[in-house]
Protein backbone atom coordinates (compact mmCIF):
# COMPACT_ATOMS: atom_id res chain seq x y z
CA UNK A 1 0.00 0.00 0.00
CA UNK A 2 2.52 2.59 0.62
CA UNK A 3 4.34 1.97 -2.63
CA UNK A 4 1.31 2.42 -4.41
CA UNK A 5 1.01 5.71 -2.91
CA UNK A 6 4.77 6.25 -3.22
CA UNK A 7 4.38 5.75 -6.77
CA UNK A 8 1.26 7.78 -7.48
CA UNK A 9 3.43 10.31 -5.77
CA UNK A 10 6.29 10.41 -8.10
CA UNK A 11 3.67 10.25 -10.84
CA UNK A 12 1.40 13.81 -10.06
CA UNK A 13 4.99 14.96 -9.29
CA UNK A 14 6.50 14.26 -12.61
CA UNK A 15 3.52 15.34 -14.34
CA UNK A 16 2.67 18.72 -11.93
CA UNK A 17 5.69 19.44 -10.36
CA UNK A 18 5.95 20.40 -6.72
CA UNK A 19 4.70 22.64 -4.41
CA UNK A 20 7.19 24.69 -4.51
CA UNK A 21 7.14 25.64 -8.61
CA UNK A 22 3.61 25.75 -8.71
CA UNK A 23 3.46 28.87 -6.79
CA UNK A 24 6.02 30.72 -8.64
CA UNK A 25 4.45 30.15 -11.64
CA UNK A 26 1.27 31.09 -10.54
CA UNK A 27 2.60 34.37 -9.09
CA UNK A 28 3.95 35.05 -12.42
CA UNK A 29 1.43 34.76 -14.42
CA UNK A 30 -0.99 37.14 -12.33
CA UNK A 31 1.89 39.65 -12.32
CA UNK A 32 1.76 39.58 -15.84
CA UNK A 33 -1.69 40.25 -16.00
CA UNK A 34 -1.06 42.94 -12.85
CA UNK A 35 0.97 44.40 -15.59
CA UNK A 36 -0.83 44.41 -18.39
CA UNK A 37 -3.60 46.19 -16.09
CA UNK A 38 -1.85 48.47 -14.94
CA UNK A 39 -0.18 49.92 -18.76
CA UNK A 40 -3.73 49.76 -19.57
CA UNK A 41 -4.80 52.26 -17.13
CA UNK A 42 -2.06 53.85 -17.54
CA UNK A 43 -2.45 54.84 -21.30
CA UNK A 44 -5.71 54.93 -20.59
CA UNK A 45 -5.20 57.82 -18.56
CA UNK A 46 -2.29 59.88 -20.76
CA UNK A 47 -5.09 59.39 -23.92
CA UNK A 48 -7.74 60.91 -21.69
CA UNK A 49 -4.80 64.08 -20.80
CA UNK A 50 -3.74 64.23 -24.01
CA UNK A 51 -7.19 64.81 -25.31
CA UNK A 52 -8.56 67.31 -22.40
CA UNK A 53 -5.12 69.10 -23.41
CA UNK A 54 -5.57 69.64 -26.63
CA UNK A 55 -9.38 70.74 -26.17
CA UNK A 56 -8.06 73.18 -24.07
CA UNK A 57 -5.70 74.48 -25.79
CA UNK A 58 -8.06 74.39 -29.19
CA UNK A 59 -10.61 76.07 -26.55
CA UNK A 60 -7.57 78.68 -25.53
CA UNK A 61 -6.86 79.54 -29.18
CA UNK A 62 -10.44 79.90 -30.31
CA UNK A 63 -10.24 82.42 -27.30
CA UNK A 64 -7.35 84.09 -28.62
CA UNK A 65 -8.43 84.38 -32.90
CA UNK A 66 -12.46 85.55 -31.63
CA UNK A 67 -10.87 88.21 -28.87
CA UNK A 68 -8.35 89.56 -31.65
CA UNK A 69 -10.83 89.79 -34.41
CA UNK A 70 -13.01 91.02 -31.90
CA UNK A 71 -10.38 94.37 -30.85
CA UNK A 72 -9.86 95.04 -34.53
CA UNK A 73 -12.92 94.83 -36.27
CA UNK A 74 -14.29 97.10 -32.58
CA UNK A 75 -11.58 99.49 -33.39
CA UNK A 76 -12.57 99.92 -36.75
CA UNK A 77 -16.48 100.03 -35.66
CA UNK A 78 -15.62 102.70 -33.17
CA UNK A 79 -13.38 104.94 -35.47
CA UNK A 80 -16.70 105.14 -38.68
CA UNK A 81 -18.58 105.55 -35.76
CA UNK A 82 -16.91 108.47 -34.32
CA UNK A 83 -15.26 111.01 -36.50
CA UNK A 84 -12.74 113.52 -35.48
CA UNK A 85 -14.08 116.34 -33.51
CA UNK A 86 -11.69 118.91 -34.89
CA UNK A 87 -8.71 118.76 -37.36
CA UNK A 88 -6.20 116.96 -38.64
CA UNK A 89 -2.88 118.24 -39.39
CA UNK A 90 0.32 116.64 -41.20
CA UNK A 91 3.75 117.07 -38.90
CA UNK A 92 5.41 114.72 -41.25
CA UNK A 93 3.68 111.77 -42.76
CA UNK A 94 0.89 111.40 -39.94
CA UNK A 95 -1.81 113.51 -39.17
CA UNK A 96 -2.04 115.20 -35.38
CA UNK A 97 -5.24 116.13 -34.36
CA UNK A 98 -6.24 119.67 -33.80
CA UNK A 99 -9.74 120.68 -31.54
CA UNK A 100 -9.53 124.38 -31.83
CA UNK A 101 -12.88 126.68 -30.08
CA UNK A 102 -13.74 130.01 -29.18
CA UNK A 103 -12.77 133.58 -30.98
CA UNK A 104 -9.60 136.19 -30.04
CA UNK A 105 -6.34 135.83 -28.19
CA UNK A 106 -3.69 134.88 -26.61
CA UNK A 107 -4.70 131.86 -27.25
CA UNK A 108 -4.66 129.03 -24.66
CA UNK A 109 -3.03 125.48 -25.56
CA UNK A 110 -4.17 122.16 -23.71
CA UNK A 111 -2.07 119.47 -23.40
CA UNK A 112 -3.77 116.39 -21.50
CA UNK A 113 -1.98 113.97 -18.84
CA UNK A 114 -0.56 110.64 -19.51
CA UNK A 115 -2.94 108.64 -20.80
CA UNK A 116 -5.37 111.66 -21.64
CA UNK A 117 -5.97 112.86 -24.76
CA UNK A 118 -8.10 116.26 -26.13
CA UNK A 119 -10.80 115.14 -24.99
CA UNK A 120 -9.78 115.18 -21.21
CA UNK A 121 -10.14 119.19 -21.35
CA UNK A 122 -14.32 118.69 -22.46
CA UNK A 123 -14.76 120.13 -19.19
CA UNK A 124 -12.72 122.84 -19.57
CA UNK A 125 -12.32 123.60 -22.78
CA UNK A 126 -16.01 125.21 -23.84
CA UNK A 127 -15.78 127.72 -20.14
CA UNK A 128 -12.25 128.88 -21.61
CA UNK A 129 -13.11 129.29 -25.57
CA UNK A 130 -16.16 131.78 -23.77
CA UNK A 131 -13.42 134.71 -23.49
CA UNK A 132 -10.69 133.18 -25.46
CA UNK A 133 -9.46 130.98 -28.19
CA UNK A 134 -8.37 127.57 -26.84
CA UNK A 135 -6.91 124.49 -28.68
CA UNK A 136 -6.54 121.25 -27.18
CA UNK A 137 -4.46 117.88 -29.12
CA UNK A 138 -4.06 114.88 -28.83
CA UNK A 139 -0.49 114.00 -28.84
CA UNK A 140 0.55 111.46 -31.66
CA UNK A 141 -1.11 107.76 -31.09
CA UNK A 142 -3.41 109.05 -28.79
CA UNK A 143 -7.28 110.21 -29.85
CA UNK A 144 -7.86 110.86 -32.91
CA UNK A 145 -3.98 111.38 -33.77
CA UNK A 146 -1.74 109.04 -35.85
CA UNK A 147 1.18 106.97 -34.35
CA UNK A 148 4.65 108.78 -34.92
CA UNK A 149 7.70 106.77 -35.50
CA UNK A 150 9.47 109.35 -32.74
CA UNK A 151 10.38 107.66 -29.47
CA UNK A 152 7.52 109.52 -27.35
CA UNK A 153 9.52 111.69 -25.60
CA UNK A 154 8.57 115.52 -24.59
CA UNK A 155 11.20 116.65 -27.23
CA UNK A 156 9.54 114.70 -29.89
CA UNK A 157 6.27 115.93 -28.45
CA UNK A 158 6.91 119.61 -28.44
CA UNK A 159 8.54 119.39 -31.97
CA UNK A 160 5.32 118.04 -33.13
CA UNK A 161 2.97 120.56 -31.48
CA UNK A 162 4.97 123.33 -33.04
CA UNK A 163 4.96 122.09 -36.50
CA UNK A 164 1.22 121.38 -36.22
CA UNK A 165 0.18 124.76 -34.88
CA UNK A 166 1.74 126.56 -37.28
CA UNK A 167 0.71 124.44 -39.46
CA UNK A 168 -2.70 124.79 -38.61
CA UNK A 169 -2.55 128.68 -38.59
CA UNK A 170 -2.73 129.21 -35.09
CA UNK A 171 0.29 131.18 -34.63
CA UNK A 172 1.76 132.65 -30.95
CA UNK A 173 1.39 133.50 -28.64
CA UNK A 174 0.20 131.20 -26.14
CA UNK A 175 -0.95 130.68 -22.54
CA UNK A 176 0.12 127.25 -22.16
CA UNK A 177 -2.02 124.37 -19.75
CA UNK A 178 -0.23 121.03 -18.86
CA UNK A 179 -2.17 118.53 -16.91
CA UNK A 180 0.43 116.00 -15.35
CA UNK A 181 2.75 114.72 -18.05
CA UNK A 182 1.28 117.29 -20.02
CA UNK A 183 3.34 120.11 -18.05
CA UNK A 184 6.44 118.92 -18.64
CA UNK A 185 5.99 119.37 -21.91
CA UNK A 186 4.41 122.73 -21.89
CA UNK A 187 7.52 123.99 -19.41
CA UNK A 188 9.99 122.26 -22.52
CA UNK A 189 7.48 124.60 -25.01
CA UNK A 190 8.67 127.35 -23.13
CA UNK A 191 11.95 127.15 -22.83
CA UNK A 192 12.49 126.04 -26.54
CA UNK A 193 10.02 128.57 -27.93
CA UNK A 194 10.11 131.58 -25.19
CA UNK A 195 9.30 134.15 -27.53
CA UNK A 196 5.52 132.19 -28.41
CA UNK A 197 4.69 131.96 -24.54
CA UNK A 198 3.17 134.74 -22.59
CA UNK A 199 2.27 132.55 -19.63
CA UNK A 200 2.19 128.79 -18.19
CA UNK A 201 -0.60 127.31 -16.59
CA UNK A 202 0.39 123.74 -14.92
CA UNK A 203 -2.21 121.38 -13.05
CA UNK A 204 -1.07 119.26 -10.68
CA UNK A 205 2.21 119.22 -13.16
CA UNK A 206 4.98 116.70 -13.31
CA UNK A 207 8.42 117.99 -12.27
CA UNK A 208 11.57 117.12 -13.72
CA UNK A 209 12.63 115.38 -10.54
CA UNK A 210 10.07 113.20 -9.87
CA UNK A 211 11.59 110.13 -11.04
CA UNK A 212 14.17 110.39 -9.03
CA UNK A 213 11.57 110.81 -5.63
CA UNK A 214 8.94 109.36 -6.53
CA UNK A 215 8.37 105.15 -7.24
CA UNK A 216 7.46 104.60 -10.46
CA UNK A 217 4.34 101.89 -10.72
CA UNK A 218 4.95 98.52 -12.67
CA UNK A 219 3.35 98.56 -15.98
CA UNK A 220 4.28 95.35 -17.15
CA UNK A 221 3.98 96.29 -20.84
CA UNK A 222 4.16 92.61 -22.24
CA UNK A 223 1.14 91.37 -20.75
CA UNK A 224 -1.24 94.99 -21.23
CA UNK A 225 -0.26 94.66 -24.83
CA UNK A 226 -1.28 91.06 -24.93
CA UNK A 227 -4.11 91.68 -22.94
CA UNK A 228 -5.12 94.71 -25.60
CA UNK A 229 -4.70 93.11 -28.75
CA UNK A 230 -6.88 89.88 -27.21
CA UNK A 231 -9.67 92.61 -26.91
CA UNK A 232 -9.65 91.73 -23.00
CA UNK A 233 -8.50 95.48 -22.10
CA UNK A 234 -11.97 96.76 -24.18
CA UNK A 235 -14.12 94.34 -22.47
CA UNK A 236 -13.13 95.52 -19.07
CA UNK A 237 -13.56 99.57 -20.53
CA UNK A 238 -17.34 98.02 -20.52
CA UNK A 239 -17.76 97.52 -16.92
CA UNK A 240 -19.22 100.11 -15.11
CA UNK A 241 -16.36 100.31 -12.37
CA UNK A 242 -14.11 101.55 -15.07
CA UNK A 243 -16.51 103.81 -16.50
CA UNK A 244 -17.76 105.52 -12.95
CA UNK A 245 -13.50 105.71 -12.18
CA UNK A 246 -12.54 107.21 -15.66
CA UNK A 247 -15.50 108.88 -17.90
CA UNK A 248 -18.58 109.48 -15.79
CA UNK A 249 -18.36 113.12 -15.12
CA UNK A 250 -18.01 113.62 -19.15
CA UNK A 251 -21.19 114.26 -21.12
CA UNK A 252 -22.69 111.21 -22.71
CA UNK A 253 -21.63 111.87 -26.12
CA UNK A 254 -18.30 112.37 -24.53
CA UNK A 255 -17.92 109.51 -22.96
CA UNK A 256 -18.35 107.49 -25.71
CA UNK A 257 -16.04 109.05 -27.63
CA UNK A 258 -13.67 108.22 -24.81
CA UNK A 259 -14.01 105.04 -24.34
CA UNK A 260 -13.84 104.67 -27.90
CA UNK A 261 -10.46 106.08 -28.17
CA UNK A 262 -9.19 104.20 -24.90
CA UNK A 263 -9.81 100.88 -26.22
CA UNK A 264 -7.59 100.70 -29.10
CA UNK A 265 -4.06 99.13 -29.43
CA UNK A 266 -2.66 102.25 -30.56
CA UNK A 267 -3.22 104.13 -27.39
CA UNK A 268 -2.08 101.17 -24.67
CA UNK A 269 0.86 101.35 -27.27
CA UNK A 270 1.16 104.98 -26.76
CA UNK A 271 1.26 105.15 -23.02
CA UNK A 272 3.17 102.70 -22.44
CA UNK A 273 5.99 104.21 -24.59
CA UNK A 274 5.29 107.49 -22.94
CA UNK A 275 5.72 105.79 -19.53
CA UNK A 276 8.89 104.12 -20.59
CA UNK A 277 10.70 107.24 -21.93
CA UNK A 278 9.18 109.60 -18.89
CA UNK A 279 13.16 109.89 -17.22
CA UNK A 280 14.26 111.14 -21.30
CA UNK A 281 11.37 113.46 -21.23
CA UNK A 282 12.30 114.84 -17.58
CA UNK A 283 16.24 114.87 -18.84
CA UNK A 284 15.19 116.94 -21.69
CA UNK A 285 13.79 119.74 -19.38
CA UNK A 286 16.41 119.92 -16.97
CA UNK A 287 18.71 120.05 -19.95
CA UNK A 288 16.49 122.91 -21.81
CA UNK A 289 16.61 124.88 -18.08
CA UNK A 290 12.82 124.78 -17.60
CA UNK A 291 12.71 128.30 -16.07
CA UNK A 292 10.36 130.53 -17.34
CA UNK A 293 12.15 133.65 -16.41
CA UNK A 294 9.54 136.25 -15.97
CA UNK A 295 7.06 134.76 -17.47
CA UNK A 296 3.22 134.55 -15.48
CA UNK A 297 3.30 131.44 -13.87
CA UNK A 298 0.49 129.66 -11.78
CA UNK A 299 0.96 126.42 -10.25
CA UNK A 300 -2.71 124.69 -9.30
CA UNK A 301 -1.86 121.48 -6.63
CA UNK A 302 -4.82 118.77 -6.26
CA UNK A 303 -4.71 118.99 -1.91
CA UNK A 304 -6.21 115.30 -1.57
CA UNK A 305 -4.30 112.12 -2.44
CA UNK A 306 -5.23 109.30 -4.20
CA UNK A 307 -7.80 106.79 -2.87
CA UNK A 308 -6.57 103.46 -1.15
CA UNK A 309 -10.01 101.74 -2.02
CA UNK A 310 -9.69 100.73 -5.66
CA UNK A 311 -6.20 102.11 -6.90
CA UNK A 312 -4.56 98.84 -5.64
CA UNK A 313 -1.98 100.61 -3.46
CA UNK A 314 -1.50 100.53 0.27
CA UNK A 315 -1.37 103.33 2.29
CA UNK A 316 2.28 103.72 2.42
CA UNK A 317 2.76 103.83 -0.78
CA UNK A 318 0.46 106.37 -1.58
CA UNK A 319 2.47 108.51 0.95
CA UNK A 320 5.24 107.90 -0.73
CA UNK A 321 3.91 109.58 -3.77
CA UNK A 322 1.84 112.11 -2.54
CA UNK A 323 4.40 113.54 0.20
CA UNK A 324 7.19 114.29 -2.10
CA UNK A 325 4.70 115.12 -4.56
CA UNK A 326 3.71 118.22 -2.54
CA UNK A 327 7.04 119.42 -1.99
CA UNK A 328 7.92 119.25 -6.04
CA UNK A 329 4.64 121.47 -6.49
CA UNK A 330 6.32 123.66 -4.27
CA UNK A 331 9.27 123.76 -6.40
CA UNK A 332 7.65 124.68 -9.55
CA UNK A 333 6.38 127.87 -8.14
CA UNK A 334 9.84 128.67 -8.21
CA UNK A 335 10.53 128.23 -11.71
CA UNK A 336 9.40 131.90 -12.94
CA UNK A 337 10.13 134.80 -11.14
CA UNK A 338 6.31 135.81 -11.23
CA UNK A 339 4.79 132.81 -10.01
CA UNK A 340 1.61 131.45 -7.60
CA UNK A 341 0.60 128.68 -6.22
CA UNK A 342 -2.86 127.82 -5.80
CA UNK A 343 -4.60 124.73 -4.09
CA UNK A 344 -7.55 122.30 -5.56
CA UNK A 345 -9.37 121.66 -2.14
CA UNK A 346 -11.53 119.43 -3.79
CA UNK A 347 -9.47 117.11 -6.33
CA UNK A 348 -7.28 114.45 -5.71
CA UNK A 349 -4.61 114.06 -8.92
CA UNK A 350 -7.28 114.46 -11.87
CA UNK A 351 -8.42 118.05 -11.37
CA UNK A 352 -9.30 118.75 -14.87
CA UNK A 353 -12.41 116.27 -13.79
CA UNK A 354 -12.91 116.97 -10.30
CA UNK A 355 -12.57 121.36 -10.48
CA UNK A 356 -12.73 122.27 -13.65
CA UNK A 357 -13.55 125.73 -12.59
CA UNK A 358 -10.50 126.46 -10.78
CA UNK A 359 -8.21 125.68 -14.24
CA UNK A 360 -10.32 127.97 -16.01
CA UNK A 361 -10.31 130.82 -13.65
CA UNK A 362 -6.59 130.45 -13.82
CA UNK A 363 -6.42 131.13 -17.26
CA UNK A 364 -8.67 133.96 -16.97
CA UNK A 365 -7.01 135.57 -13.97
CA UNK A 366 -3.70 135.35 -16.10
CA UNK A 367 -5.46 136.72 -19.32
CA UNK A 368 -6.81 139.60 -17.41
CA UNK A 369 -2.99 140.26 -16.35
CA UNK A 370 -2.00 140.49 -19.74
CA UNK A 371 -4.62 142.80 -21.05
CA UNK A 372 -3.98 145.04 -18.68
CA UNK A 373 0.00 145.04 -18.71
Amino acid sequence: MNSLKNIFRSFSTSILGSSRIVRPQTHSFHSAINSQTTSGKSLMFWNWTKWVGLGLAGTLATLAISGALYQVVSTKIDAKKYPPIGKLVDVGGYNMHLYTTGTGGPTVVLDAGLGCNALGWSLVQPEIAKFTRVTSFDRPGNGWSDESPLERTSQNIVTELHTALCKANIPGPYILVGHSFGGLDMRLFASLHPDKVLGVVLVDSAHEDQYEKIPRPQLHPTMMMLATHLGIIRLFTHTAMYKKGVVAAFPEQVQKQLLAQLRTTKFMRTVLQESSHFKTSCDQLKAAGGHLGDKLLIVISAVKAISVEGSGLTQEQIDAIHIPFKELQKDLVTKSTRGKQIFAEESDHMVTLNQPQIIVDSVKEMIDLLRTD
